[in-house]
């Protein structure tokens, strides 16, 4: 049984503990690129993309991987998941205007890390969004990527993600993201809870000393 005392320490405890996390050296993180192959006048007028013209025509992002669950040769293809659940977990931009993030994910859909026998073969993900009034999916396969009306399933745009040995780049250990530092009200209302907890605590000595 968890006592009064040790559930006030507990409150206190988590409530400081949930401003950092502790970084795991498994955890890494690694950028990578690609470009916009066609984009249609939806893709250049909604999303800022042309394959002519730097940097409209440049697409990437990042991801966070685990050093531990990167396959092995000779396993074929394979998706596994990011490293965290978080929303900086994933991200991708293709133009000057369509980003996504893993906190973008449809529901029930995939988001994960494309290897071929252990060696970085891209990304598997799909994201719903509205723009103009109309639905369109983002769909990453691997090397490829592509965006489509939903109603109608006209390509809006496309393009490729460079995948191969040399394909990541920057690699460095993933931090994460510092939770922001309370506002002097939040500041004030954690005191006075403790301070409740507090005069709880010797309420709940008193009766015991009391009626012990």
């Amino acid at each position: 049984m968890v006592t009064f005392r040790l559930r006030a320490a507990l409150a206190i405890g988590t409530a400081f503990g949930a401003l950092a996390s502790p970084a795991s050296a498994a955890l890494q993180v690694a950028d990578f690129t690609g470009g916009v192959l066609f984009p249609t006048g939806v893709g250049n007028v909604f999303y800022g993309m042309n394959r002519n013209v730097s940097p409209q025509n440049l697409a990437g992002g990042s991801f966070v991987f685990d050093t531990t669950q990167v396959p092995g040769p000779g396993t074929g293809f394979t998706n596994v998941a990011f490293g965290v659940a978080t929303n900086d977990a994933f991200s991708f931009f293709a133009g000057t205007q369509l980003t996504v993030n893993r906190g973008d994910l449809i529901s029930g859909g995939v988001a994960a890390i494309q290897y071929n026998n252990g060696v970085f073969n891209g990304i598997v993900f799909q994201s719903d969004f509205v723009t103009g009034g109309q639905t369109y999916q983002l769909a990453m396969n691997g090397g490829t990527w592509d965006v489509r009306n939903v109603a109608t399933g006209q390509l809006a745009a496309s393009g490729f993600i460079n995948i191969g040995r040399t394909a990541l780049t920057n690699i460095r250990p993933y931090t994460p993201p510092v939770a922001p530092v309370p506002e002097p009200a939040t500041w004030a209302m954690m005191i006075a809870g403790f301070g409740l907890m507090g005069t709880a605590l010797r309420r709940h000595r008193s009766i015991r000393v009391t009626f012990g």
